[in-house]
């Protein structure tokens, strides 16, 4: 079981359960979700109208949800190359999205992260960039394409902040982004801050594929190249909300211990 810190209490359930949900958010003055539901689509979205339903019935006032940025550019973008839609992805996200903000809460908030920074630690870097233990960061990215990228511990410190200033927050969709950078520049980061030798070469989605890549990721990289985020960066959401989030190099300095080792950081 996770470590909490006090007075925090764990509640074991089952978010699918009406009984669990119900009892999970009785007497929460705030909520704070995220998509769940293992790798059905369908089951995120009825497990977040769920426990959005079950927080306004307990007479919860704050309801702050995360989803993804950008979702209507993701929708009617297909690649025969990896035979992948984002369509279930994208539609049970904006059915969450326009659930909570249809709901009646006092307040909500809806913070839509880009790409996570942590994809590049342990299992998910397993996934994402099979040859990354190897130095290879090799993705069907071109070599010009600038992705997007937020922090995990950023985008927490969003929610806390906006669970302690509801009004200044409510009723607000705030795409979350710290940096734009190539795999190239992520490379060199990635061997200055850990002394090892990273390289990226761009691959076709056939390559990627033979290469171990799934085709969901490579499908990503694809929208990536044609369409991508486009969230504010660090001095924008500093500007706006007070808060900035880390660079990639800060937070690749302060995961040190994760990237070398290719554990998760906890």
């Amino acid at each position: 079981m996770a470590q909490v810190a006090r007075p925090a209490q764990v509640m074991v359930g089952d978010l699918a359960e009406p009984d669990d949900v119900r009892r999970a958010v009785d007497g929460a003055d705030a909520v704070f979700a995220v998509p769940v539901g293992g790798p059905d689509e369908a089951k995120k979205a009825r497990n977040g109208r769920l426990l959005i339903e079950a927080a306004r019935e307990s007479g919860a006032r704050h309801f702050v949800q995360t989803t993804v940025a950008a979702l209507p550019a993701h929708l009617g973008f297909g690649d025969p190359g990896t035979g992948y839609s984002f369509e279930p992805y994208t539609r049970a996200r904006l059915e969450i999205e326009e659930t909570v903000r249809a709901a009646g809460f006092r307040h909500w908030t809806i913070l839509q992260p880009v790409a996570f920074m942590e994809n590049f630690t342990g299992d998910k870097a397993r996934f994402m960039y099979p040859g990354m233990a190897s130095g290879r960061l090799d993705s069907a990215h071109h070599s010009d394409a600038r992705v997007q990228y937020i922090a995990t511990r950023d985008v927490a410190a969003f929610a806390v902040t906006a669970l302690e200033n509801p009004e200044r927050f409510t009723h607000h969709d705030i795409e979350l982004a710290s940096q734009a950078l190539t795999m190239g520049e992520i490379a060199a980061v990635l061997g200055e801050e850990t002394g090892r030798s990273y390289t990226h070469r761009t691959l076709t989605p056939a390559e990627a594929a033979d290469a171990g890549i799934h085709a969901g990721i490579v499908h990503s990289h694809l929208w990536d190249n044609r369409i991508g985020y486009h969230a504010p960066l660090a001095d924008d959401q500093e500007k706006q909300w007070g808060i900035r989030p880390l660079t990639f190099r800060d937070w690749a300095r302060a995961n040190h211990q994760h990237l070398s080792s290719g554990q998760d950081p906890r």
